[in-house]
């Protein structure tokens, strides 16, 4: 916050490129490879992605991965004409759910903006947050990767680079059934891990209680939309459950 770093829901005052170069004055938590951290890595990618290619982080993923994907509701912004079908999020308070609003966002983010989805986000687009999308694109894009990177004719990632994503590249203790991948955390080892994914299988979630799998093994995919944070909720665990235990 000290640094002006925009790191979900940016409000169109700086770029990307500024953005990440005010993320490079700040320390690291600790030197690469000794560690892992939750952060703003996916963030920095976008911008790396800018540099290389030429197009705005927003647009690449526009021409490269959602037109193609045929996920015509996903984007970094919504045009006018759409965003009456933008849902409302909510927040917890005192065991009740309240609207999350600009007072929410003060408290809980403050440099970031609550609308940022009417903004143009061929300025600013940030790797690890801000996509709206549907249940029904998102599910697309999961479909691609259960195909080992193409769907409908459309190639988006090589078979290797998938398989990448889908190994546990950074352990988290002796003790522990799943490992850090690209972005996601995968199932390990089945000894000791009681949820019903498949070795191999990975998962993740969004701020406002969203979550997917995919497990190769079983050829499936799950995708579980919300939009409160934070939450108590355990449906996202029951979801799962009943979708495994509907397997023959």
């Amino acid at each position: 916050m000290e640094a002006r770093i925009t790191d979900a829901f940016p409000d169109g005052s700086i770029d990307l490129a500024e953005n990440i170069r005010r993320l490079a004055g700040v320390p690291l938590a600790h030197q690469p490879g000794d560690g892992y951290t939750y952060g703003m890595n996916m963030d920095v990618l976008g911008r790396v992605i800018e540099v290389i290619d030429g197009r705005p982080f927003a647009r690449y993923m526009r021409e490269e991965i959602f037109q193609p994907l045929g996920m015509i509701d996903t984007g970094f912004s919504i045009s006018e004409d759409e965003q009456y079908r933008i849902v409302s999020v909510y927040t917890t308070r005192n065991g009740k759910m309240q609207p999350f609003d600009e007072q929410v966002i003060a408290e809980q983010a403050s440099n970031n903006f609550k609308e940022w989805w009417k903004l143009d986000a061929d300025k600013i687009a940030l790797g690890g947050a801000g996509i709206i999308s549907t249940t029904y694109d998102y599910a697309l894009f999961l479909q691609m990767l259960m195909n080992q990177g193409h769907l409908n004719g459309k190639r988006i990632l090589g078979r290797k680079t998938v398989e990448l994503i889908s190994r546990g590249l950074y352990g988290q203790g002796s003790e522990s059934t799943t490992a850090i991948g690209l972005s996601v955390s995968v199932v390990t080892n089945e000894q000791g891990h009681y949820h019903p994914e498949s070795v191999g299988a990975f998962v993740g979630g969004g701020y406002f209680y969203t979550s997917f799998w995919v497990d190769p093994k079983e050829q499936m995919i799950g995708v579980l939309m919300s939009q409160i944070n934070p939450s108590n909720s355990q449906m996202g665990g029951k979801f799962k459950i009943m979708a495994y235990s509907a397997l023959k």
